[in-house]
């Protein structure tokens, strides 16, 4: 009798590497609702840091109780995965907007994505 298996392979490889640039800025009205709004970010990050992240921070200081931080995430991955941070980024600044009742609030200020490991082809 013939035994079949059935193997189910993503071939991510053949897509190539992408460096993807997402900018976040964080704000709140104290301190510590800015801080703990703004680490929900580097937590999301550390959890799939794989060594191919690299987190840039900013802190901006204003006079009165705002506070404001910006976060850069670099992050050279396949297509599927630069998909699934950006999807849970989106995600996570929607909450914040929700439930943050003008306590924090956080802006997804763009993402920028180009391709690692292509060569222009000049002709020889």
């Amino acid at each position: 009798m013939a035994e079949f298996q059935i193997e189910l392979v993503m071939n991510t490889s053949e897509y190539g590497k992408y460096k993807a640039n997402f900018s976040i800025s964080v704000s709140g009205s104290s301190h510590k609702a800015c801080l703990d709004t703004f680490n929900r970010f580097k937590y999301l990050v550390k959890a799939i840091d794989w060594g191919d992240i690299a987190l840039y921070e900013s802190k901006n200081a204003r006079k009165g109780d705002v506070l404001g931080r910006s976060l850069q995430i670099i992050y050279t991955a396949f297509p599927a995965d630069i998909i699934a941070l950006r999807e849970m980024i989106e995600r996570t600044v929607s909450r914040i907007n929700i439930y943050g009742q003008g306590l924090y609030s956080a802006t997804f200020n763009h993402c920028s994505i180009l391709r690692c490991d292509h060569f222009a082809d000049f002709g020889d």
